[in-house]
């Protein structure tokens, strides 16, 4: 996986049960947290290029956080959640 500076990448193993097939499957996660500039308002990163390197490797995009952390409700920076079936 390539390596990005200003990230943090976290690896989480989380059970979910695929309810239309009637059984369980291990999903594996991977959070990327992009910082956002406070006085611009842009990530510091191409959060596009992070998105289509996963997607190369397999991943889907799952969701995008952008969580209120600064005086009036702007956004710090981002999480970018990708998730693929547990590969053995």
């Amino acid at each position: 996986m390539k390596s990005y500076t200003n990230y943090w990448i976290i690896k989480v193993l989380i059970f979910e049960t695929i309810r239309n097939q009637g059984g369980n499957a291990l999903y594996e996660y991977e959070f990327v947290t992009v910082k956002i500039g406070s006085i611009t308002g842009k990530a510091k990163e191409d959060y596009k290029e992070i998105i289509r390197d996963f997607a190369k490797k397999g991943w889907r995009l799952k969701q995008i956080v952008t969580p209120p952390s600064a005086a009036g409700g702007q956004s710090l920076y981002m999480d970018i959640i990708f998730e693929r079936e547990k590969q053995d």
